[in-house]
């Protein structure tokens, strides 16, 4: 939203940590899962996270025409934010 070259190294520190999220979470899903099961599982997993992905895609493409890009980003950055504060002191609850 700055215009700043410096946001493109947020932008490119939270995608990292995004595909970082989803390769654990692929790893503890597959770690849990055992048997025949496991590739229907993951198949099924993978699926919802592409619909997911489009559905994204699809809403972030309606709000861009009638808001700036930066704002849309901030605004579909929101839910990400909010998971990783609610996943992180789930974290820190069973830690304890």
């Amino acid at each position: 939203m700055s215009g700043h070259p410096a946001g493109f190294v947020l932008i490119a520190g939270a995608f990292g940590a995004f595909q970082l999220a989803g390769v654990v979470a692929d790893a503890r899903l597959q770690e849990r899962i055992g048997g025949a099961a496991r590739a229907t599982v993951t198949s099924v997993a993978g699926l919802g996270m592409n619909v997911v992905t489009l559905v994204v895609y699809a809403g972030y493409g309606a709000v861009s025409g009638r808001l700036s890009n930066g704002v849309a980003f901030a605004l579909f950055a929101v839910p990400y934010v909010v998971v990783a504060v609610l996943a992180g002191r789930r974290e820190r609850a069973v830690a304890q």
